[in-house]
């Protein structure tokens, strides 16, 4: 009989290892993590970033925060004085003014089932509200384009996650 010939635990770990190093070695080069690659992001995904941002920063001070846009930025701010404590901005390599998104913060109200008469004005919300239990306001979030397109996300105020709206 032959002895069985098999790879060792320490063999599997350093392959893997050195296949993560050299992963990361290839992103650096393709510049996948760069400064530019992450400010080039779409309003969506910096809004999700703020928005993850805001609920991280709520729970870690114990504290209801503020997150706005305005200009290009998302601002997270303290709830009680507008204290800033962190903003992320949109792209700055977009050309005009035009070009940024407007992004609009529209509240939802809840369904009510049998009655015609309940009726909300269409009003907008100047920032989102997170407790730090993870809470939110109920919004949902329209990202406008200078092309006319729309892309909006419900925001679930249970958890404070977003979800893309499908039409």
């Amino acid at each position: 009989m032959s002895a069985r010939r098999a790879f060792t635990l320490t063999e599997v770990l350093l392959a893997i290892a050195m296949i993560a190093a050299m992963a990361g070695l290839a992103a650096a080069a393709t510049g996948l993590f760069s400064e530019r690659a992450i400010k080039s992001k779409p309003a969506d995904r910096v809004f999700l970033a703020a928005l993850k941002t805001a609920r991280n920063l709520a729970a870690e001070r114990g504290e209801k925060l503020s997150l706005s846009y305005a200009g290009g930025v998302f601002t997270i701010s303290r709830f009680e004085d507008k204290s800033v404590l962190s903003q992320l901005k949109l792209s700055d390599e977009l050309p005009t003014e035009t070009a940024q998104p407007e992004v609009v913060f529209v509240p939802k109200y809840p369904q009510i089932i049998g009655s015609k008469s309940a009726e909300f004005n269409a009003q907008t919300l100047s920032s989102v509200e997170i407790a730090p239990d993870g809470t939110c306001t109920p919004v949902e979030v329209k990202f406008k384009t200078g092309d006319g397109e729309q892309l909006p996300l419900a925001i679930d105020p249970m958890c404070c996650a977003a979800e893309v709206k499908v039409k």
